[in-house]
């Protein structure tokens, strides 16, 4: 395993797309969902964070970047990324729950949709996804993601089988609307740049 700062090199030597606040970027104009109160808020934006401090963290971005390979190299890139962004959002909802706060399923989603899309970006920087293949490893990414989450969730007993069936159809429906295309990385500064200094 490299060190840190050899991946970041090498990310930042290949061109590695800079993601600002993608969602945010690529939705330009999307009006906040009415239905959103201020402490759902508070929990998806510590959600979010928690996640993103796992991905960038110094003690764990080498082990991430070494699963996303690993993954890559065995099961390709969208089981990769669908994978880890599973791993890293149970690891949140957990803390979250011995926080005592709930993460229903739309929150979980979102949360999910920025997890996917900050694991895109470091394949594509590390050479693993071209970037012409963004948008289609972005939705085969999110669909895995779901998959291995609601499998997890249903050996738990947290779902039934009809639970995950109808999350696999939601999240279906929500690639199919385009909700998911837009979250690939876009460049522009932000996460990438913060984390190398630019």
């Amino acid at each position: 395993m490299k060190p840190m700062n050899d991946d970041t090199d090498m990310m930042a030597a290949e061109g590695a797309p800079e993601q600002g606040d993608a969602m945010a970027e690529e939705e330009g104009g999307e009006e906040e969902q009415p239905n959103v109160t201020p402490e759902e808020q508070a929990i998806y934006d510590k959600v979010v964070v928690g996640a993103q401090s796992m991905i960038w963290s110094e003690e764990t971005m080498p082990a991430i970047l070494e699963k996303l390979r690993d993954f890559t190299r065995q099961k390709g890139p969208a089981f990769a990324i669908g994978h880890t962004a599973a791993m890293i959002l149970a690891s949140q909802r957990a803390n979250a729950e011995e926080a005592g706060e709930k993460l229903d399923d739309e929150l979980l989603l979102a949360a999910g949709a920025e997890v996917v899309a900050e694991l895109l970006e470091i394949v594509v920087a590390a050479g693993l996804v071209k970037p012409a293949d963004q948008e289609r490893v972005y939705n085969e990414a999110m669909l895995e993601g779901t998959r291995i989450f609601g499998e997890d969730d249903l050996k738990e007993g947290r779902i039934t089988p009809e639970k995950q069936k109808a999350a696999m159809a939601e999240m279906q429906g929500f690639l199919g609307r385009g909700a998911g295309g837009g979250a690939k990385p876009a460049g522009g500064g932000g996460i990438i740049a913060s984390k190398m200094g630019g």
